[in-house]
């Protein structure tokens, strides 16, 4: 029964803190959800949408904001980059488009001045996509659904605590091992999904796609090149492996005897993670989630 503003950020360049899809409701109710990057620039506008609210204004905005000192379009912000915002009253008009995405759970929303759509067919090659003509004149269209994905081959401390960390992190979370009774397996609670698997299948478990990430932690170093084998050849957002850089060396080279693309191994990140030298479960787990999160959209 509440009036609602959406404020949905179109388009983002250089160190903007508030990047393309960033969206935040503003209820007449007072209420707030998400967030379009924070600082003056999400106070100035939440500002702005409550007054709209307060005047019953339901016409849409537009802002194209510079995180610039004394340039025009300033926002008062000096981390550089920018922003292009939408102010989207969400009328009436649009709630069976919503009600539509919400059931289906998976889709492409469309938004353009004044308009609000929603499809269940989604973008292949992209996430996003924004073109502009001028201020007036511009079409947005996101996958809705998409969820991020990890896979742990491994159920051992390490997958427990990187389990932990990305389930933090907003992914669904899969992990795989071959040994019945491992306790952590057993006491992990952060895993959406949990199996004991025989590793030369580990390939049928594990889908391709764009949000498709793959941690291979393996006890012995003989099953992860069995796992290796089995996903050798497939697209991953990111396949990563633990394991000494002596030991990495050791298995990339086996690899490339048994005849393993060479461009596959490459793309595997061993050791995997972003900084070297962690050693806690806890430090592994957040360098590994540090080097995801580098990898961008």
């Amino acid at each position: 029964g509440n009036r609602v503003i959406l404020l949905l950020t179109l388009k983002h360049h250089g160190s903007s803190p508030g990047k393309q899809g960033f969206k935040m409701m503003v209820s007449s109710s007072g209420t707030l959800a998400g967030s379009i990057g924070g600082g003056v620039v999400e106070y100035k506008l939440v500002k702005r949408a409550r007054e709209k609210l307060r005047k019953q204004d339901t016409e849409w905005e537009y802002h194209a904001l510079e995180h610039r000192d004394n340039t025009p379009g300033s926002s008062g912000m000096i981390c550089a980059g920018g922003q292009e915002i939408s102010m989207f009253p969400v009328d009436d008009k649009f709630a069976e488009a919503i009600k539509s995405a919400v059931t289906s759970g998976k889709g492409c929303i469309r938004i353009s001045p004044g308009d609000f759509g929603f499809s269940t067919e989604m973008m292949t090659d992209r996430d996003y996509f924004f073109n502009k003509k001028n201020p007036g004149s511009w079409l947005y269209r996101e996958n809705y659904g998409v969820l991020n994905t990890l896979y742990i081959i491994g159920g051992g401390h390490v997958g427990l605590a990187v389990s932990r960390q990305f389930k933090m992190l907003g992914f669904k979370v899969f992990v795989f091992d071959n040994r019945p009774g491992l306790n952590t397996m057993e006491n992990n609670s952060f895993a959406d999904e949990k199996a004991i698997v025989n590793y030369a299948e580990i390939g049928d478990k594990i889908p391709e796609g764009r949000d498709v990430h793959v941690v291979i932690m393996t006890h012995k170093h003989a099953e992860d090149g069995l796992v290796l084998q089995q996903l050798a050849g497939r697209n991953f957002r990111y396949i990563g492996m633990l394991g000494s850089k002596s030991k990495v060396k050791i298995l990339f080279s086996k690899l490339r005897k048994q005849g393993i693309d060479e461009a596959f191994i490459r793309r595997i990140d061993a050791p995997a993670g972003l900084v070297a030298g962690g050693r806690t479960p806890e430090e592994i787990a957040i360098s590994i989630a540090a080097k995801v999160i580098s990898l961008g959209n």
